[in-house]
């Protein structure tokens, strides 16, 4: 019974926020015509309603834009040397760490997330993960069909690739023969375990300090630490619509982490960037709202050897550089 009405807690909490989101939308004129201007001057915008980013708090600039040939950019990745993979349309570019093109991969479906590890780029494309060389050749095809599952994150590391399914709403940890060899964070009531409550297709996870496993609980403004064996190691949450956590139906949308366990947030609905300390306090901001086109959902980002943030932004169609 106390499992039950924790759900109804999240339940209410995430109606809340989609009560309060959907309200300004609606009397901006958000969910109409994203070009039309307002006229009656008693409503109010989003970025109106939102405290405005003291400018001491933000501790980033915008230092380079790396421009995209693609009508729609889906993936962002970092390897080892700081290259740039970048997935969109029916391509990939791989570029190298002042933006210079090094290679373009012919792709036949969708990306919507990509992992590069041990000379092998991981590309999750809905319902199948594909195995690449950095040649672009196809290795192999793990096909999930069958399963009914909805790819957003793909994670490759020494223990295995990790694929975040928001459709069934848990984490695939597979071998690299892509045998599946457990889900992680399934939900069971009986134990008071809620699960991962996924609203959308916004479900991100990312590789911590030490080998470590965290994921965005979306629905819960949360990110969860796992170990490799699936089990919930720690947490941390903020729900408010200040600069300091994360409001709406779901969000963060992504997370990057960097070197010093710091975690590179994203957010949509106020798409602003900001990177919070390993204990969930902020630390400071990258991007506030005013930097990002009206209605942008960041399609991804990355941090690199240089500590810079990578926004992948799909309205500019720019990977966009951020050096502290």
């Amino acid at each position: 019974m106390q499992g039950f009405f924790k759900t109804l807690k999240y339940v209410a909490i995430a109606l809340a926020g989609v009560a309060i989101v959907a309200g300004l939308m609606s009397r901006e004129g958000l969910l109409g015509d994203r070009n039309s201007k307002r006229t009656d001057p008693g409503l109010i915008s989003f970025a109106e309603f939102i405290k405005p980013i003291d400018p001491q708090m933000i501790g980033y600039r915008e230092s380079a834009g790396f421009p995209l040939p693609f009508e729609q950019a889906t993936a962002l990745a970092v390897d080892s040397a700081d290259n740039l993979y970048v997935a969109g349309d029916s391509s990939l570019l791989i570029f190298d760490s002042t933006g210079k093109q090094k290679s373009q991969i012919a792709l036949q479906n969708k990306v919507f997330s990509l992992s590069v590890f041990a000379a092998r780029i991981y590309l999750a494309q809905a319902d199948c993960i594909q195995v690449l060389n950095l040649a672009g050749k196809p290795l192999e095809r793990w096909s999930e069909v069958a399963a009914g599952v909805h790819f957003t994150s793909l994670l490759a590391m020494e223990q295995g690739v990790f694929a975040a399914d928001a459709r069934n709403k848990v984490i695939w940890h597979y071998d690299y023969n892509g045998k599946r060899i457990k889900a992680i964070g399934q939900r069971d009531m009986q134990k008071g375990k809620l699960g991962f409550i996924v609203p959308g297709p916004f479900f991100d996870i990312a590789r911590g300090y030490a080998d470590q496993l965290w994921a965005v609980n979306p629905g819960k403004h949360q990110l969860e630490n796992y170990t490799i064996a699936g089990e919930l190691r720690s947490s941390w949450r903020r729900v408010s619509v200040d600069i300091d956590g994360f409001c709406g139906c779901c969000n963060p949308v992504q997370i990057a982490i960097l070197p010093d366990g710091a975690f590179v947030t994203c957010e949509k609905g106020i798409p602003r960037v900001k990177v919070h300390e390993p204990s969930g306090d902020l630390r400071t901001v990258v991007a506030g709202p005013d930097q990002f086109a009206e209605g942008t959902v960041i399609a991804d980002v990355a941090v690199d050897s240089q500590n810079r943030v990578l926004v992948l932004d799909p309205v500019r169609k720019t990977v966009r550089v951020f050096k502290k």
